[in-house]
């Protein structure tokens, strides 16, 4: 990320109590890049395990400020950041924007299993009112999107503990977010 074509305003790395001391002393190349004020390490009051990498930073940012989610553990091309800025740009109507979606099947009305859900594609250009992202790839959330229920931490430790991209979809639909499938450029991957 940090060695893409537009860097984020901040990079906000949120760590258990402890750990920034840590990682600092620990590690070169992230003393260099916190000292230069991009990198924020910030030591969490209380882990809420998956929900922890947006709980914090839509609770101080999410009204005047819009945010990327990606997952730690992804090697991200250049364009990466850009193509999602300039998506949520070109489409001002969708509050939402992921390189990685699906389309929720049901059957009767009830939600059918993940397996059996409609992944999205170079052909198929998600606009559709089902569209559950994943965070794994990166997703852009407009500022203002969440007036309601997304920092509700005893309802989603009780509902979804171990599921965030779950909350967070459900929590897009009841605040009637709309959600937009982005294809990569020149077919460019993501390394997982």
């Amino acid at each position: 990320i940090l060695n893409g074509t537009l860097l984020p305003e901040k990079m906000n790395i949120y760590v258990p109590q402890g750990f920034k001391k840590l990682l600092v002393q620990s590690n070169s190349f992230l003393k260099s890049v916190y000292d230069n004020g991009i990198v924020e390490l910030i030591e969490m009051e209380v882990d809420y395990y998956c929900h922890s990498k947006y709980y914090y930073v839509f609770q101080a940012y999410s009204q005047e400020k819009d945010i990327v989610l990606c997952d730690d553990d992804v090697v991200y091309y250049k364009d990466w950041l850009s193509h999602l800025v300039h998506s949520a740009a070109e489409y001002p109507a969708f509050n939402v924007f992921a390189y990685k979606a699906v389309i929720v099947t049901t059957d009767n009305g009830a939600i059918r299993t993940y397996d059996d859900w409609i992944h999205c594609s170079k052909t198929d250009l998600g606009e559709h009112t089902q569209l559950y992202t994943e965070a794994v790839g990166g997703v852009f959330y407009r500022r203002g999107l969440f007036k309601t229920t997304v920092l509700d931490k005893e309802l989603f430790l009780a509902l979804v503990p171990k599921a965030d991209d779950v909350w967070l979809w459900f929590c897009t639909w009841i605040n009637q977010g709309k959600v937009k499938f982005v294809l990569t450029k020149n077919n460019q991957k993501l390394q997982y």
